[in-house]
């Protein structure tokens, strides 16, 4: 309570005297004592409105954490101001830490403030190492002047996001904002860890944030190495087109025989990270259907009527191997066919459903872009070799015809395919 009215009578010194002074006045007034005694270096009179906006922070009394803590140091009270500068930055480097505080409100661009923060435009190397040197020169506890020094190149580096949604929610997450003083960090930062284990800056530096900022720049020296290397086992999209050959066996070879018409084949793909998720459409094979009642085998074989079958279908690959130029990926999957009816009066349209699918895919990719960085869309053209056998049970259309029961028979595909492809990734 004293220090509250030795506080009082030095803002009323400053700032004339008033006859009965608002709160928001006498806040006023001891932000501008406070950026009159730093600029005096009179640093007794700057812990006084320091302390005074402090006791009436409930009251609305503007005082940032961060203003404070730049303040301390700039009156050499640098174990103090450090102290407040850890916790503050544990903030955004700490996703477990939510500490409990007092609201500060943040204020204006008002002359403390913009005093305060006036060698910080624009925060960058030059400036941080600046800082490090004074706090390294200072008497400040040597944990002290190592954890500033791990913290204040951190926040170069490490920085907060925030989105939004619609209904103002949202979520803020970590990002790397600049690299020059990473390799900086992670050496403070290892040498803080080793020296101070017990501490806790020291557990969430090398159970979060080392690992962080390690692994970003380990993409980096990987992306200037190679500039895709980044992007296998990695998401994207793609179209396939091409041809295909294959043939039919299994109980349905027993009333029927297959050749290739002009065999065409689509697929569009969707891939995340190692998983794909494909459909294809193919045409192409030629069935012609033989009379198994009589007592010679015939074949329908009259040309105009010849018709091919439809398969289409969905897959679920898995990216077993990738690299620059070769990537396996075996799949399996679901899918139809549709053998159309060559208009004889006992074969009605036959269909094989539901097909499983099991194969793989060779794709060699003999062209892609460079990204302009990591995350950024490449352009790849693919040449892909496919394996796949689906099994499956033909199955007429109708469930009698003529008065005869339409029988079942068990269905073989086997097919080779060759396509090439566009991907985005």
């Amino acid at each position: 309570m004293k220090k509250i009215l030795v506080a009082i009578s030095l803002l009323l010194a400053f700032g004339g005297a008033f006859a009965n002074p608002s709160k928001k006045e006498l806040f006023s007034r001891a932000r501008d004592a406070l950026k009159t005694s730093l600029e005096q270096q009179d640093y007794e009179r700057s812990r006084q409105a320091i302390e005074y906006l402090k006791a009436n922070l409930d009251e609305g009394a503007p005082l940032w954490d961060f203003e404070e803590y730049l303040a301390l140091m700039e009156m050499g009270e640098y174990d103090e101001g450090i102290d407040i500068y850890a916790n503050t930055r544990r903030i955004v480097l700490d996703t477990s830490y939510h500490p409990k505080q007092k609201v500060r409100v943040n204020p204006e661009d008002d002359p403390l403030h913009l005093y305060l923060y006036r060698a910080f435009s624009p925060f960058n190397k030059t400036v941080v190492d600046s800082m490090v040197n004074v706090v390294q020169n200072s008497n400040a506890k040597e944990e002290n002047k190592e954890l500033f020094t791990t913290l204040i190149y951190a926040e170069l580096i490490v920085g907060l996001r925030t989105y939004r949604f619609n209904d103002g929610s949202g979520f803020a997450y970590r990002v790397i904002a600049d690299t020059m003083a990473a390799e900086d960090f992670l050496n403070h930062a290892k040498s803080y860890i080793r020296k101070y284990s017990h501490t806790v800056h020291a557990q969430y530096l090398k159970d979060q944030v080392v690992p962080f900022v390690q692994n970003y720049m380990d993409k980096q020296r990987e992306f200037r190495r190679d500039p895709i290397a980044h992007k296998y086992y990695t998401s994207g999209f793609g179209i396939y087109l091409g041809s295909w050959l294959g043939f039919l066996c299994g109980e349905i070879s027993d009333v029927t025989e297959t050749e290739m018409g002009t065999p065409f084949q689509a697929e569009v793909e969707f891939r995340v990270k190692r998983i794909s998720l494909s459909a294809f459409l193919q045409l192409g094979m030629i069935v012609r259907y033989k009379e198994t009642n009589s007592k010679l085998d015939r074949f329908y074989d009259d040309d105009d009527n010849d018709t091919v079958d439809e398969t289409f279908g969905v897959t679920v690959g898995f990216t077993a191997y990738d690299s620059h130029y070769l990537r396996v990926e075996p799949f399996v999957g679901v899918g139809a066919t549709y053998m159309p009816s060559m208009e004889n009066e006992r074969f009605g349209e036959y269909s094989i459903g539901p097909d499983w699918i099991i194969g793989s895919n060779v794709d060699f990719r003999f062209f892609s872009t460079n990204p302009s960085r990591i995350g950024a869309i490449s352009t790849a053209w693919i040449l892909r070799f496919k394996y796949k056998i689906m099994f499956g049970t033909a199955e007429s259309s109708t469930v009698s015809n003529g008065g005869e029961y339409s029988p079942k028979y068990g269905a073989v595909h086997q097919e080779f395919g060759l396509s090439l492809g566009f991907n985005l990734w």
